[in-house]
């Protein structure tokens, strides 16, 4: 597959694309979100982006992109630490509807680990 490159406009709306899918800055999206992205991207044909064009753009290294590639099928080894942490902002939010319970967020996870 040929892929022209991107003109900056282009890849102007490839970043927006991606900062309007993730709702939050690029420099808070984990890489790996980035590297899932840019392979759906790839794999379904959507993208003129070469990889290297959409990593360039997205701020990830083209060796990161590999690395994740070799490894996707892997489990993350966080994983069961942020199932416990969304667990834990679920019960925040209820927190937080009380005017009196305000805890940050290390005390809230301070209170559930221990």
């Amino acid at each position: 597959m040929v892929h022209e490159h991107a003109c900056p406009a282009q890849a102007e709306a490839l970043r927006r694309r991606v900062l309007d899918l993730f709702e939050q800055p690029l420099k808070e999206i984990a890489a790996r979100e980035l590297f899932r992205f840019i392979w759906a991207q790839r794999e379904k044909d959507l993208t003129k982006h070469s990889m290297k064009e959409m990593c360039k753009v997205l701020q990830v290294s083209e060796a990161g992109y590999y690395k994740w590639l070799r490894t996707r099928s892997q489990p993350y080894k966080y994983d069961e630490l942020l199932a416990k942490i969304r667990q834990i902002r679920i019960k925040s939010k209820v927190w937080c509807e009380f005017p009196h319970d305000r805890y940050g967020h290390r005390q809230c996870l301070r209170n559930e680990l221990s």
